[in-house]
């Protein structure tokens, strides 16, 4: 499905299982409590992190989701569900080129 059908205003249903390791991995780098995470939560003014410690993130999620984010990117993800929806996208788009070539 292109991304062209959906709307900007529109939000992506959210999968669970991204959510959920997105915020583990949010409460134990910057030791805040799993309350204050949300979908809304910004990193930096919500939870706290500053320059190294979304470094460190960006890191970690290449690691945890076996792909790449580019600098450019990662700019660009300013919310808890910023970085769900985007993880979600690259998931997808690696599993359709994983078909593709099988």
């Amino acid at each position: 499905m292109s991304n062209s059908f959906f709307r900007k205003d529109k939000k992506e249903p959210i999968d669970e299982k991204i959510l959920e390791k997105v915020k583990s991995m949010l409460v134990e780098q910057l030791e805040v409590a799993p309350d204050k995470v949300t979908l809304e939560s910004r990193i930096v003014e919500d939870l706290g992190a500053d320059s190294l410690d979304t470094v460190e993130l960006i890191m970690a999620l290449e690691d945890a989701f076996n792909l790449e984010i580019s600098d450019e990117d990662a700019e660009k993800l300013l919310t808890v569900r910023e970085v769900v929806e985007y993880l979600q996208k690259k998931v997808a788009n690696k599993q359709e080129q994983k078909d593709r070539t099988q």
